[in-house]
């Protein structure tokens, strides 16, 4: 499989209702990005688990 590694800085999540749902987006390299649930329960498990040591 392959992997690849982005150099990149999240600084901002937010998230707005649609008609079509919860739509993330993420400030990524001072740019807003949108984004899926997945990134965002990713990210959120990573954080959690770095915050636990």
């Amino acid at each position: 499989m392959n992997s690849l590694t982005l150099n990149c800085t999240v600084t901002q999540l937010r998230c707005k209702f649609s008609q079509s749902g919860f739509e993330y987006e993420a400030m990524i390299n001072h740019t807003w990005v949108p984004v899926s649930h997945q990134f965002v329960e990713f990210l959120w498990a990573f954080l959690y688990q770095k915050q636990r040591g």
